[in-house]
């Protein structure tokens, strides 16, 4: 993966969720979303959005920090 937030892209495609599902379920804005897709801001969550995260994207805290840090380091 080129860049840091790529994996969110990635991810949300695979569970075919689009940005605005993820954007409910993290109480953001679609565009909030869009604009860590793009790499305009990057995601600074709080633990209960982490959390709501990796319950929409059915996988752990440690299966998310693997995929993030395999993007941060490819």
């Amino acid at each position: 993966m080129d860049k840091p937030t790529e994996w969110l892209t990635h991810l949300r495609q695979r569970y075919n969720l689009t940005q605005r599902q993820v954007a409910e379920v993290l109480g953001v804005t679609e565009q909030t979303v869009s604009n860590w897709e793009r790499r305009q801001v990057d995601p600074k969550l709080t633990y209960a959005q982490w959390k709501c995260l990796c319950q929409l994207l059915r996988c752990s805290f440690e299966e998310l920090g693997r995929i993030i840090k395999e993007s941060e380091n490819p």
